[in-house]
């Protein structure tokens, strides 16, 4: 006898339907379900370093890599951050945060990152990217690094201002020429004002003050102008320019000289014997100019042997200065005679006196004679 089990009616499609839904229900949890591991192994995150060149104005966007090590079969999301590191947020780039998403089979998101622009030369400089709490995945490398690469060239050498000496005659106009060693690549600006040495001024010149004397971008040069008196000076006169406060060059030689060439005709010094003497007498010589100078006149004058010898007959005098002071004319200088013999007859005798090299003057007669009678 065979046991044959008894089946309601429809019971065994009942379970069939049940089994299917259960596996199929395993099956979807398997596919869509989010992990952190494959066949490929874990997801791992990691940030990767770069670089971006910096712009002369504005913002340049950085985009900073966000990396899976392999494709998930879900999403990934992490956080980032901006920090500092030699480069600055506000001044060298902005900063900012985010969530990065990598969507289901894809590897890569971007943190992107707005750097700011100047022309300033500068070292490159670098700041940092960080990654935070993350889904789906675990982090391995949380930093990276941005470069900031300078793209302004180093700043010239900037030249050197230096003014020169001028020379005119008295009535003209100074020029003195404030001259850069080379041409700047901004304005180069300046103040100067005269100053008296010699001349002075209002007398011989006209005193002059300035700010902010230009010499413009690309240019080499400018000049100031100092107008000169013609008077009744009879010597060359100098007077200074100053130059002070240089902006936009290196100071150089900022003292210059101004000399005004007197065109007087300078007056002529002369010597002249005052008469002959009794021997044991004094002889005077006038030693005179043709004019007053405005300025002291200076030279040299000396005694010579001509039938008359010293010491005997007169004392000699050796190579001796002397000046005649601003606003005179003259002069007297006197020479001793002796008496040797003073009861024999002795004829007439002579000796030079001699003048040379005259300061502020012309040289006119440089030589007179004493006469020397017996007496």
């Amino acid at each position: 006898m065979q046991f044959v089990p008894v089946q309601k009616p429809g019971s065994g499609r009942g379970v069939h339907r049940a089994l299917i839904l259960f596996f199929a229900g395993i099956l979807a949890l398997g596919v869509f379900a989010p992990t952190t591991s494959s066949a490929a192994g874990p997801a791992l995150l990691r940030v990767k370093n770069t670089t971006v060149t910096e712009g002369d104005a504005g913002t340049t966007a950085a985009h900073v890599k966000i990396k899976l090590n392999h494709r998930t079969n879900h999403r990934v999301t992490v956080g980032w951050a901006t920090a500092d590191g030699s480069a600055t947020a506000g001044s060298d780039y902005v900063a900012a945060s985010g969530r990065a998403r990598i969507a289901k089979g894809h590897k890569v998101a971007y943190a992107n990152v707005s750097v700011i622009g100047d022309t300033t030369n500068e070292s490159n400089e670098y700041f940092k990217v960080r990654l935070f709490r993350p889904t789906g995945a675990r982090i391995v490398d949380r930093v990276g690094f941005v470069e900031i690469l300078d793209n302004d060239a180093p700043p010239q050498a900037r030249p050197t201002l230096n003014v020169a000496d001028a020379k005119v005659v008295e009535g003209g106009t100074l020029h003195f020429k404030a001259s850069l060693t080379k041409a700047a690549s901004t304005a180069v600006t300046f103040d100067f004002a005269t100053a008296d040495n010699t001349a002075t001024a209002p007398d011989d010149y006209t005193a002059s003050t300035g700010n902010d004397r230009v010499i413009p971008k690309g240019e080499t040069s400018a000049y100031v102008t100092v107008k000169t008196i013609d008077n009744a000076d009879t010597v060359d006169e100098t007077m200074f320019l100053n130059i002070s406060d240089v902006r936009g060059a290196v100071a150089g030689d900022l003292h210059a000289v101004g000399t005004i060439v007197d065109d007087d005709a300078q007056p002529v010094l002369s010597v002249a014997s005052l008469g002959a003497v009794k021997e044991g007498g004094v002889v005077h010589f006038r030693v005179s100019l043709s004019k007053a100078a405005s300025g002291p006149v200076s030279f040299h004058y000396a005694t010579a042997d001509h039938t008359a010898t010293a010491p005997s007959d007169y004392t000699a005098i050796p190579d001796t200065v002397k000046t005649i002071t601003a606003g005179d004319t003259s002069v007297i200088i006197t020479v001793q005679t002796n008496d040797p013999t003073p009861d024999v007859a002795e004829p007439t005798e002579t000796f030079f006196f001699r003048i040379s090299n005259p300061t502020g003057a012309t040289l006119g007669t440089a030589q007179a004679l004493g006469v020397i009678e017996d007496d």
